[in-house]
């Protein structure tokens, strides 16, 4: 059995980022993750973003080591560090909250409503799965009109 790790964090935007660069760094993310084996979530909303990936530990350390250099956020607090039983989310997924702007970023919020984990039984609440769902309803919430979730 592997020893799976997860990482849960919110961030500030360094600045407004345009559909373009939202689609750079959705396109970018997943192709480094899909190579180091580390799948999650990251959420873009109003400037604020919220992540949890999970991964082996040296994949996993590759990618948030990334997260914690990147420009494009600040002010990074840490919600969750530690190993978790197994994997809660079997890819990377992008959601938003505010409708999205382009093409490929409707279809990631699609791919992430689809594999929204609210219906998984397990006897052991995932803390990660439980935070992603928080931020997600809060921040779909605060939207006037939010994004539907019965597509």
């Amino acid at each position: 059995m592997t020893d799976l790790v997860a990482i849960a964090y919110r961030s500030t935007a360094a600045r407004l980022l345009s559909s373009p660069e939202l689609d750079a760094l959705l396109v970018d993310a997943r192709v480094f993750n899909a190579a180091v084996g580390v799948t999650g979530v990251l959420f873009h909303h109003d400037g604020r973003f919220f992540q949890y990936i999970e991964g082996e530990a040296a994949g996993l350390n590759q990618v948030y080591e990334r997260i914690r250099n990147a420009r494009a956020h600040r002010d990074l607090a840490e919600l969750l560090h530690g190993p978790v039983a197994q994997r809660q989310f079997d890819r990377w997924h992008m959601g938003f909250c505010q409708a999205p702007e382009s093409t490929l970023q409707e279809l990631s919020n699609a791919a992430w409503i689809e594999a929204m984990p609210i219906t998984r039984v397990s006897d052991k609440a995932s803390e990660g799965v439980g935070l992603a769902l928080y931020h997600w309803s809060k921040w779909l919430a605060e939207q006037p009109g939010g994004v539907s979730v019965s597509n």
